[in-house]
């Protein structure tokens, strides 16, 4: 197994950023130490200790938003968590994953995995990259599946290995990828919202037009798990403006949310500001300026292609009820769009929907062959309103659908 060798380097703004958290606390600290004396030499009372401690605690309430404002740097590491159970990965021979390749484009920045459906993961061994390629391009499988990962980690996390599995055994092609500074794609200073989107339009014209050779018959679908979901929005929203590449032939999306600014407001560790009056001039603001938006709702109007929008009702992470948001957003695109579903799982928390093998495998198939129902492109489709695959879906899920 090969050994990853993980270079350290210094960042001033980290050591700026440590050095403001550090006086804060001693600030803290001395305010209490001299609170303790006056109490004990009978300078302070009791009552005026107790009311200075709670003023502490007020003040630190309101000081650590106005450094968060106020320090870009914290938004990235906040939203961004490359280093996030990154270690180990070996990213040549996975464990646990038969039929991967592993290798790197636009110019060795960004790396990627193309993993084989499980009828060919056993005859890939010791294969050259040709194999890969000539197996994409062959009859027999149930397309591509471009996939991006959330906010932690790389594409090698435990339970993104394990929906590659589940994908695998669907017959699909799977490319997944890590953006600029997750995993050992090239390392960058500064992580944005338009740098990983950039990254993964990049990935889907590799598909497209390395991988595939142009040939349009071979459906690709895009999938995106949480922030993931946000950057496939972006990125397709970003296609159908495009000429020069054809759109996916349908979009899932893992577990998302409306926009992040909703997101924020549920986030377990920023539940306790979101009734402030000024949380979006603290925190909402901030982000945006840092080029860190996610604004699903607003791209999802311009997707004209199928999309199928995955929720559990159990995941702790980003509530379910935002992924109904953005189902009811997407209710307004224009007639003549393809439909909008919304799954709503009976269990799956926000990172397992994968392990309802049967029901998950099988809404995934039904969705992918609705979408290739027609010719390509996709957006040719015009299904009857009252025969879209999910009223004879029989799965323990609430299914919605935009056109009935």
């Amino acid at each position: 197994m090969a050994k990853e060798v993980t270079s350290i380097t210094i960042n001033y703004r980290d050591i700026i950023r440590v050095l403001r958290i550090i006086t804060l606390v001693l600030l803290l600290l001395t305010a209490g130490i001299v609170s303790f004396v006056l109490v004990y030499y009978g300078i302070f009372s009791l009552g005026g200790y107790i009311g200075c401690l709670l003023l502490l605690i007020l003040l630190t309430y309101l000081v650590l938003p106005v450094i968060f404002c106020f320090c870009p740097h914290l938004h990235q590491s906040m939203v961004f968590q490359p280093h996030v159970d990154a270690a180990g990965i070996d990213f040549e021979k996975p464990q646990d994953l038969r039929g991967v390749r592993n290798f790197k484009i636009s110019d060795g920045t960004i790396g990627v995995w193309h993993i084989l459906p499980s009828s060919l993961s056993d005859k890939s061994e010791n294969q050259e990259a040709s194999f890969w390629q000539d197996a994409v391009r062959a009859k027999g499988h149930n397309g591509v599946i471009v996939y991006f990962h959330g906010v932690t980690g790389t594409r090698g996390k435990w339970h993104r290995k394990e929906l590659y599995k589940v994908l695998q055994d669907k017959e699909h092609h799977i490319i997944s990828c890590d953006y600029r500074g997750f995993g050992d794609s090239t390392k960058v200073k500064r992580i944005t919202e338009s740098g990983v989107v950039d990254d993964a339009l990049a990935v889907y014209q590799f598909v497209r037009q390395e991988l595939l050779g142009g040939d349009t018959r071979i459906p690709v679908f895009i999938w995106g798990h949480s922030l993931g979901a946000g950057i496939s929005s972006h990125a397709v929203a970003k296609l159908s403006d495009l000429i020069t590449l054809p759109c996916p032939n349908g979009l899932v999306l893992e577990s998302p949310f409306d926009n992040f600014g909703e997101e924020l407001r549920n986030h377990a560790k920023l539940k306790i500001w979101r009734l402030l009056p000024f949380f979006d001039r603290l925190f909402v603001n901030p982000l945006r300026k840092s080029d860190i938006a996610f604004q699903n709702d607003h791209h999802i109007s311009k997707i004209s292609v199928p999309i199928m929008i995955m929720h559990a009702k159990d995941d702790n992470v980003v509530p379910s009820h935002l992924g109904k948001r953005l189902f009811e957003a997407g209710r307004y695109r224009p007639n003549d769009f393809n439909p909008l579903y919304f799954v709503h799982m009976k269990a799956g928390k926000h990172n397992e929907m994968y392990k309802l093998n049967a029901e998950f495998g099988k809404i995934i198939t039904l969705f992918t062959d609705a979408c290739m129902h027609a010719c390509i492109p996709i957006t040719n489709l015009n299904l009857n309103r009252n025969s879209c695959w999910h009223h004879d879906c029989s799965v323990d899920a609430e299914i919605v659908c935009s056109h009935c």
